[in-house]
């Protein structure tokens, strides 16, 4: 089957979030001379995603996001000495200059757009953070456009996200679109409240709860080019 429009998002779907994120902590750790332990980075990996979901059910802004997940972790690892803005500051300068792509994603990118889709990138993310991670890859040349959250000014997986997507692109989405990620919250969600096609990136292959539309659950991206021949 062929859409007209790809929405795929980035972190964990396109690039290895995960393993970037990990490379930053530790060098930003390491420049305010705190101890970047497997310890210290899993503490900090479940305050930040609290956060983010926080984000996502609109209950703090992108700005309170940034702080209050360093607020909340610089104090359990005893390093209350330092300013949760500078070591925010310094993580997200680390992050951007580290990217790591998925297995299978510079195929994927290649394959759906040599079926004449046109592709999108829709993301949870800082925008300068993300332009850095992006700009040097070669699948880039075959993405449209770019919507991150802090740019459009709403989140995935707000409807409100995807009325601005629509707006740019001039065209509605509904019945001709897929989007692509590795969120059940973020982007399936997102991709029901707008009503298009989902296409959930399940590596662990988990157990999709019922109230999620899963229109493509795939454990590899390149999967999915064996459910669209």
């Amino acid at each position: 089957m062929k859409y007209k429009y790809i929405l795929l998002d980035v972190d964990n779907t396109l690039l290895d979030f995960s393993a970037a994120e990990k490379v930053a902590h530790k060098n930003a750790s390491l420049k305010f001379s705190l101890p970047a332990t497997e310890e210290n980075y899993l503490t900090y990996k479940k305050i930040n995603a609290k956060w983010w979901k926080k984000h996502e059910l609109l209950q703090c802004s992108r700005e309170e996001l940034v702080i209050k997940r360093f607020e909340e972790y610089l104090p359990l690892i005893n390093a209350t000495h330092i300013d949760a803005k500078e070591f925010n500051s310094c993580f997200l300068n680390e992050l951007q200059y580290t990217n790591v792509l998925m297995e299978g994603a510079t195929e994927l990118v290649k394959y759906l757009y040599d079926l004449g889709s046109t592709l999108y990138i829709v993301t949870n993310g800082f925008y300068k953070v993300q332009k850095n991670r992006l700009k040097d890859l070669e699948l880039t040349k075959f993405i449209k456009d770019v919507f991150v959250s802090e740019n459009v000014g709403f989140a995935k997986p707000t409807i409100e996200f995807f009325k601005e997507v629509e707006k740019r692109i001039g065209d509605n989405l509904k019945g001709k679109s897929l989007i692509i990620g590795d969120s059940l919250t973020s982007d399936i969600q997102g991709g029901m409240n707008i009503g298009i096609d989902t296409c959930l990136y399940n590596p662990e292959n988990l157990e999709i709860p019922n109230n999620f539309k899963v229109d493509y659950n795939i454990q590899k991206l390149t999967d999915l080019i064996k459910i669209l021949n």
